[in-house]
């Protein structure tokens, strides 16, 4: 593999195979701001706890991200501005549970929520003097979500080995939105995939200027302004719980939850997004053995998904850049199902140490999918990770005088997966192999991380020293430039060593 560096510009090198094309840039400023305030209040009325909980927490976003040091090899960078000055967060929830030890246990309350959202988006193109000279598309949001709820749930023991929990929620939701929404119809022009064009430009007697840039203004945004959609949703849960021996449990479980619809606009048209539905069925034990000092815990699920909330890019046969047009990308509700399962296992052969290993596998697919979605979008299954194992090791020593050091080791494998779900245009046989090799599938990886830390005999004070991913491993994180000769290869965090300094007061 051939490297070169460029210096306040682009630099390009070829192994062979491939060109690679490194950019130097700026670092641009980015800023988030997070305030949170909560109480708790109980009270013991005898036969019943009442129990208050509020919370508020506010939110905001400045960021300024260069998204391409060479948009589509036009010469003008893509670069980005996020702001979100208004995000709030209200809730409050008044809960009344049972006291005592009686074979029946109950809960139930209501709850409320409220979130207001102010927020906006600008991709624009910057030339090499750092002037904007195309605005490449905006959106800017105002929405209010407002949820009144009420919730109850009753255990009842059967025997001292069997119990039944049922439980219900009712959930009122209202999204208010006003949006504004702009996408530049000549965002290709002046770049390597400009050609797309030509049936836009000759329908508005348009030729292009610039990047970004042509003869002939783009069409305008579209506005919406409070527009409100209302849902209803019932949940509920129901499971059994059946002892084999004091410290041996097997359970199986039916659920029901939902996610509130939305309404936004989309290709210049108000869309509207149904409630999405998942109902879930997991089977499971939870174990220990070893006088208690190992601890097992299985669980399988099956989810169903009536309608998730997706985002795809249609397939125009007239258009063989589509996947990288602004103003195609589609928001619909699509079924899918998920299939998975979990391993937790700790391990304390000693006090002062401790084994654990975590395994889950999930496999994801789209069914029922709606033609447009299924003609755009192809593979059937979902991007994820199917395989993942965490495990760590941690031991503690005893310091004369006084006070323990931690040390710690611990590692994550995740199995060959997809990195996410092609449109159709990069799934087709002309399009270069590495779209469908590299650019949608990446191998096994493994990170591991270590750290040691030392705390003194009153937990007042403490020093750790940490590195992470100590083995320095590089795995490239790809994504699509929207050049058919091109991608971005990006790397995860290589190793890092830091030390930490703690105080409690």
């Amino acid at each position: 593999e051939a490297v070169q560096v460029g210096s306040g510009g682009n630099g390009t090198t070829s192994d062979g195979d491939y060109n690679y094309t490194t950019i130097t840039s700026p670092i641009y400023p980015g800023r988030k701001t997070q305030n949170q305030y909560w109480a708790e209040v109980n009270w013991d009325l005898g036969p019943v706890t009442a129990t208050y909980q509020g919370a508020y927490r506010s939110w905001k976003q400045n960021d300024h991200n260069l998204l391409e040091g060479n948009f589509l090899f036009s010469g003008a960078s893509l670069q980005q501005m996020i702001e979100t000055p208004v995000n709030h967060f209200h809730t409050e929830e008044l809960r009344f549970a049972s006291n005592g030890d009686s074979a029946l246990s109950w809960q139930g309350g209501l709850f409320y929520y409220n979130n207001k959202l102010r927020t906006s988006l600008r991709n624009f193109l910057v030339n090499g003097a750092g002037d904007e000279i195309a605005l490449q598309s905006e959106t800017t949001d105002k929405k209010d979500t407002r949820n009144i709820g009420a919730f109850a749930e009753a255990t009842y023991a059967v025997n001292p080995s069997f119990r039944v929990t049922l439980g219900a929620r009712y959930d009122d939701t209202k999204v208010t939105v006003s949006e504004y929404s702009y996408e530049n119809q000549y965002s290709l022009c002046g770049t390597a995939v400009a050609f797309t064009l030509a049936p836009v430009l000759a329908a508005n007697n348009a030729v292009c200027t610039g990047p970004g840039q042509a003869s002939v203004a783009s069409r305008p945004g579209t506005s919406i302004n409070n527009e409100s959609v209302k849902y209803h949703n019932f949940n509920y849960k129901a499971r059994l719980e059946y002892d084999l021996a004091q410290r041996n449990m097997v359970y199986a479980s039916v659920s029901t939850g939902f996610r509130p619809g939305d309404i936004g606009i989309s290709q210049g048209e108000t869309n509207r997004y149904r409630a999405e539905k998942l109902t879930s069925y997991e089977i499971g034990s939870k174990n220990r053995f070893l006088d208690n000092t190992l601890q097992v815990n299985l669980a399988a699920y099956y989810y169903v998904y009536d309608g998730f909330q997706t985002t795809f890019r249609p397939d125009n046969p007239d258009n063989p850049a589509d996947f990288a047009t602004n103003g195609t990308q589609v928001r619909i509700n699509v079924p899918a199902r998920n299939l998975g399962g979990e391993l937790e296992v700790l391990y304390q052969p000693t006090n002062n140490d401790r084994i654990t290993i975590n395994y889950n596998y999930v496999r994801s697919r789209w069914v029922n999918r709606p033609q447009t979605f299924a003609e755009g979008q192809p593979g059937t299954t979902r991007a994820g990770t199917p395989h993942t194992v965490t495990g760590a090791y941690q031991h503690v020593f005893n310091v004369s005088g006084g006070g323990t050091i931690a040390a710690r080791i611990d590692g994550k494998f995740e199995s060959a997966h997809l990195t996410q779900n092609l449109q159709a245009d990069l799934l087709k046989p002309e399009e270069p192999q590495y779209y469908r090799g590299y650019m949608a599938h990446v191998g096994d990886r493994a990170v591991g991380n270590a750290q040691i830390t030392f705390t003194t005999e009153d937990k007042r004070y403490s020093l750790t020293a940490y590195v992470r991913n100590f083995t320095n491993a590089k795995y490239p994180v790809y994504d699509i430039i929207g050049n058919v000769d091109a991608i971005n290869v990006n790397y995860a965090d290589p190793r890092i060593i830091g030390i930490v300094a703690g105080a409690r007061f």
